[in-house]
């Protein structure tokens, strides 16, 4: 066996310059983000995902088609459901909503799933042209929109029956 002389550097093609950025790319990749699917708010109930406070515990009793997906390390969520009563949708989860326009909108780095609308991302800037997408901020009854503890956005396509909501990193 020869042993390599004092000072000599490693032979291999691959050294820690070379792995280390790659090595750093495969672990930011791997955050802290999770999916789940829900059929109804029963089975997102029964999998304890509204007590541990992913879901909004106020949503309409026929929620289904529940989309989730949330960020552990940054608290961000995305919530997508269809429910019977977007059209008449005036609250969500004990909160009113209150409209906004898309330009006041704060939208989330979201577009990996197919089911989030690219309208609803810093990528769309909320471009809603031709959309039946409204826009609203979630603010806690009693309470005024500054001193609303949570940053939660809503957006109800009425025409489709589906709900979008999510909070963006603080």
């Amino acid at each position: 066996m020869k042993i390599p002389h004092e000072g000599a550097r490693p032979t291999s093609s691959v050294t820690w310059g070379r792995m280390l950025p790659v090595s750093l790319l495969l672990f930011n990749s791997c955050g802290e983000v999770r999916d789940a699917h829900y059929g109804t708010l029963e089975a997102a109930r029964a999998a304890d995902a509204v007590n541990q406070g992913w879901i909004p515990a106020g949503l309409p009793a026929d929620a289904r088609d529940i989309r989730l997906r949330w960020d552990i390390e940054t608290n961000q969520t995305w919530l997508a459901f269809t429910t019977d009563s977007a059209a008449s949708l005036d609250s969500l989860a004990g909160a009113r909503l209150e409209a906004l326009e898309p330009k006041h909108v704060h939208y989330p780095d979201f577009s990996q799933a197919k089911w989030w609308p690219k309208a609803l991302t810093r990528g769309g800037q909320g471009d809603l042209a031709g959309s039946t997408l409204r826009l609203y901020r979630m603010i806690e009854r009693g309470l005024s929109p500054a001193d609303s503890p949570h940053n939660l956005y809503v957006a109800v396509d009425a025409e489709h029956s589906r709900v979008f909501v999510w909070r963006p990193a603080a």
